[in-house]
C-alpha cells in the first residue's frame, strides 16, 4: 500500500460489501459519462471497500495524461500519481478533517459535502489548480462510507486550500483553518449589486466586451467580476451540485 493511500485511509472504517450491492449502480455509469461531458468536469466514484475506483469518467482533467484503464488498475494509489507533491500533505489533512466532520455530524446519505482546491500534476510536468467537490452517497448499514462521488473542475482561485464543509439538513457551512486544524462556521458570500448586473448579462449571452460597454466598465473589471461570481456560486451552490448527482444515483 502506497504511503499516501495509507494516510488517506487512516481515518476511515473500511466496509465489506456483498457483490449483489454493486448491481444496483451499474446502470448509472453511462449516464455519468454523458454528464461529465455536459458539465465539463471529471467525475469519479471512490470505493472504500475495494480501495479503488468504482467509476472514472474519460474527461481528461483528473486523468492528467493517463488512461482510464491505468487509473482503474492503480486504484487509490493513482491519487499519489496525479496529486502534486505540494498538495499531498494538504489532501491528507482534508481527508482526516473531512471524515472527522462526517462521523461527528452526518447521519444519512447525501447530507454532507466538501469543497476544496488542490494542485494536480500532469504527466508532462504541468500543474493545474482544480476544485474538487466530494460527498459520501452510499453508506453501510452501520453508517460507514462505502462510495464517495467526486467532481473535479478548474478552480478560479489563486491558491490551494479553501476547504468548505457543508451540511444539508441544517444548511450549515464551515470553513477550515489548516494551521489551527479547526473548522469555523461560515456563510457563503452573496453577490454584490454589480455582480448581479454582470450575472444577468451573462445569462443573456453577452460576451465580456459587450458587458463592459453595457455597464461602462473595462473588460478586465468584467473578468474580475466573473471570477468572483464563479467562486461565490461554487460555494453557495455546493449542495445543488452534489444533490443533482446524488438524486440521479439514489
Amino acid at each position: 500500500m502506497g504511503e499516501m493511500k495509507q494516510r488517506l485511509l487512516a481515518n476511515v472504517k473500511l466496509p465489506v460489501i456483498e457483490k449483489s450491492e454493486y448491481d444496483k449502480i451499474e446502470l448509472f455509469k453511462k449516464t455519468l459519462d454523458m454528464l461529465s461531458g455536459m458539465c465539463n468536469q471529471s467525475i469519479f466514484i471512490l470505493d472504500y471497500s475495494t480501495q479503488g475506483f468504482l467509476y472514472l469518467s474519460p474527461h481528461p482533467l483528473f486523468l492528467c495524461g493517463h488512461t482510464v484503464d491505468e487509473a482503474m488498475e492503480m486504484g487509490f494509489d493513482f491519487l499519489e500519481e496525479v496529486i502534486a507533491p505540494e498538495s499531498q500533505e494538504m489532501l491528507t489533512e482534508i481527508a482526516r478533517s473531512g471524515w472527522q466532520f462526517f462521523y461527528e455530524t452526518i447521519e444519512e446519505e447525501g447530507n454532507g459535502a466538501l469543497s476544496y482546491d488542490i494542485y494536480l500534476k500532469h504527466k508532462n510536468g504541468l500543474k493545474t489548480l482544480v476544485n474538487q467537490k466530494s460527498a459520501p452517497f452510499f453508506l453501510t448499514k452501520d453508517g460507514n462510507p462505502w462510495l464517495v462521488i467526486c467532481l473535479v473542475g478548474h478552480s478560479s482561485r489563486k491558491k490551494a486550500g479553501n476547504m468548505i464543509f457543508a451540511r444539508k439538513d441544517k444548511t450549515e457551512y464551515y470553513t477550515y483553518d489548516f494551521q489551527k486544524k479547526k473548522r469555523f462556521p461560515y456563510r457563503p458570500p452573496e453577490l454584490t449589486k454589480r455582480e448581479k448586473e454582470v450575472s444577468l448579462l451573462i445569462l443573456r449571452g453577452y460576451d465580456t466586451e459587450t458587458i463592459a460597454k453595457e455597464l461602462d466598465i473595462s473588460p478586465n473589471t468584467v473578468k474580475n467580476h466573473r471570477a468572483n461570481i464563479e467562486v461565490k456560486l461554487s460555494e453557495s451552490n455546493l449542495f445543488d451540485t452534489i444533490s443533482a448527482f446524488y438524486s440521479l444515483l439514489g
